[in-house]
Order: C-alpha cells, then sequence, then structure tokens
C-alpha cells in the first residue's frame, strides 16, 4: 500500500535458482527480476522497498548479497510527437487503421531517446487475423505476420517525414 493506486509499480521474480536436488539445503539461492513502474517515483519507491524485503532472512541467519540494476526508465511520449505520429500514420493507412493503446509495463531502451528529444513509441500490429489466436511478444510461441514489417517500415517514415515538415 506504499505505491499510489495512480501510478501503478510491479516488481517481478522472473527466476529462482537454488540446489539440485528437493532434500538438500542450498548454499544459495539466486533470484532474479525486474521493477517496472509508470513514473521514476514509483520506480525508486519499489526499488527501496525491495531492498528492504530481501533483507528479511538476515534475522533468520542468512546473508544477503542484493545487487540492483538500473534498468529502463518508463517510456514518456511526447504528446506533440504523438499527434503528429497519429496524423502520419492515419494519412498514410486511414484512421481506422489506429488505435490508442493502453499503457503497459514494458521495458524499452527507446526510453532513453523519449528523455532527450520528443519521442512516441508505436507499436505495430503483427497478428494475422486467419490465426486460432495472438501470439505476443516475450513468449516461447511469439509469432508475427512478416507482413507487417513494410507497413510498420512506411509507418515510421511518414511519422519521420511529417515530423520533419512541421519542425522546418
Amino acid at each position: 500500500r506504499r505505491l499510489d493506486p495512480l501510478d501503478p509499480g510491479v516488481i517481478t521474480i522472473g527466476t529462482i535458482h537454488g540446489g539440485t536436488v528437493n532434500n538438500v539445503i542450498p548454499d544459495t539461492v539466486t533470484m532474479t527480476g525486474t521493477i517496472r513502474a509508470f513514473s521514476e517515483a514509483g520506480r525508486e519507491l519499489l526499488r527501496s522497498e525491495l531492498a528492504k524485503a530481501v533483507r528479511v532472512i538476515e534475522p533468520l541467519g542468512g546473508q544477503v548479497a542484493y545487487t540492483l540494476h538500473p534498468g529502463y526508465p518508463p517510456t514518456v511520449n511526447s504528446p506533440e510527437a504523438t499527434a503528429v505520429s497519429v496524423a502520419a500514420v492515419s494519412d498514410l493507412l486511414g484512421a481506422d487503421h489506429m488505435k490508442e493503446a493502453p499503457m503497459t509495463m514494458g521495458a524499452e531502451d527507446f526510453s532513453y531517446m523519449a528523455q532527450s528529444a520528443p519521442g512516441s513509441f508505436l507499436r505495430i500490429g503483427t497478428h494475422n487475423p486467419s490465426w486460432d489466436r495472438f501470439y505476443p511478444v516475450h513468449r516461447a510461441d511469439f509469432r508475427m505476420d512478416e507482413d507487417a514489417l513494410p507497413v510498420g517500415a512506411a509507418a515510421l517514415a511518414a511519422a519521420a517525414l511529417h515530423w520533419m515538415r512541421e519542425k522546418r
């Protein structure tokens, strides 16, 4: 309850490794994961709370070696760059091919670029409607319709050209 419910964040433990058999206490256990939030303040709070939480084993005689890598900052779209991108892609593909996606906890190196210059993170739909289901990214069964690649390249080029024309 320390995180603002209107500024969500999540700590994900993605791996836990320790030992090789079920009846022997291992010397070490290694856990890895990610911290993601929609704001830098949320990330800082989660970092601080996680640093405290991992120490819960110390009063029981355990030892903790805790390392936190910075990770990617939140990806924040510039309203101006987003408006230009929406206009350009709508002109190229038609407004019915555009939709605003909800915010996600995805981590992208693009966030660094958006911190130093106006930017807008565009997602390109790669699902083929003839398929039986969706095959989302970051999963072993990821699948994409490669016919979407030229459309995505054209959309990005249109957004860049539109930006250059408006910013002359």
